[in-house]
């Protein structure tokens, strides 16, 4: 993290719309843990959209959906590229 998003994690609200939380990181609240799958997925791994992936909105705005059964569609698949991670 580097400027002015360094020491943030990044949470979710109500709606499934990734936020960079205000209040910053905290080990204990599991929306802002996510695991990097096989699959170059990304899911959350606590609160009330638990096992959802994160969805490249149009490439605009990320948030939480449906995880698919099969391979997943291309605005859900991440690249981990030098220390970022990048949607299609």
């Amino acid at each position: 993290n580097t400027g002015s998003f360094s020491g943030k994690c990044v949470s979710y609200d109500v709606y499934g719309d990734l936020i960079l939380d205000q209040y910053g990181c905290d080990s204990a609240n599991t929306s802002q843990q996510y695991r990097y799958n096989a699959d170059k997925t990304l899911t959350v791994q606590g609160g009330a959209k638990s096992g959802q992936c994160v969805w490249s909105d149009r490439a605009t705005y990320p948030k939480l959906k449906a995880c698919p059964a099969g391979t997943p569609e291309d605005d859900l698949v991440w690249e981990y590229d030098n220390g970022q991670l990048k949607s299609n």
